[in-house]
């Protein structure tokens, strides 16, 4: 993903739930959702070519994608509708005390 600047971007949460590794710049979207680089690939914000460099590492390398495509679709369960219901239900069972 190549924004700057992003609140919290679905094309990474879909992404990832089809299993696609992700490299994204630097942003607070794209840090929630690989956790700081755990589970994609962070560049140096603003460095187009950092993320050349990532990009073409990523496509070169059936082993590292292979790797970034298993983290992925690890956290995109993260994300499921069940998983995010239960946050949003404890949270309302939390405010209702």
């Amino acid at each position: 993903m190549t924004s700057r600047w992003e609140g919290l971007p679905l094309v990474i949460g879909e992404a990832m739930s089809f299993g696609l590794p992700v490299i994204s710049m630097n942003n607070t979207g794209a840090q929630e959702f690989l956790n700081g680089g755990k589970f994609g690939i962070l560049t140096q914000d603003h460095r187009v070519h950092d993320l050349n460099i990532k990009l073409d590492t990523l496509m070169y390398s059936p082993s590292i994608r292979d790797y970034w495509a298993n983290q992925a679709l690890q956290r995109s369960h993260d994300f499921s509708l069940s998983d995010v219901t239960n946050q949003w239900q404890r949270l309302f069972k939390e405010l209702s005390l």
